[in-house]
């Protein structure tokens, strides 16, 4: 690989870091994972659920790129994690995040 292209690589790839850092944080915040009322097993609760739907996506891309569950991940999990904020899903115990989940 030439220098240009080293040097193109490098620069995409801190661009789609940078970007992807920007979605965890923007999912962070619609989490309200940073509040007062998050204590570190709300957040640890939130970092399981979190690399759930990480690989929940993989999959889904993988086994077909134009599904919905690929294509609009992103949105969907920000509406997912809007609803749980307003319910205080990472505060709840374990059976009630399970009752939750079902529902």
């Amino acid at each position: 690989m030439t220098e240009e292209g080293k040097k193109a690589f490098d620069d995409a790839a801190a661009k789609s870091a940078a970007t992807r850092k920007e979605e965890l944080d923007a999912l962070r915040l619609e989490a309200g994972i940073d509040g007062a009322d998050c204590d570190k097993s709300c957040q640890a609760v939130y970092a399981d659920e979190l690399l759930k739907w990480e690989k929940a996506v993989f999959t889904a891309c993988e086994a077909n790129e134009k599904s919905i569950e690929c294509r609009e991940s992103l949105k969907l999990k920000k509406a997912t994690e809007a609803a749980r904020k307003a319910d205080g899903y990472y505060t709840k115990d374990a059976q009630a995040r399970d009752a939750q989940d079902s529902a």
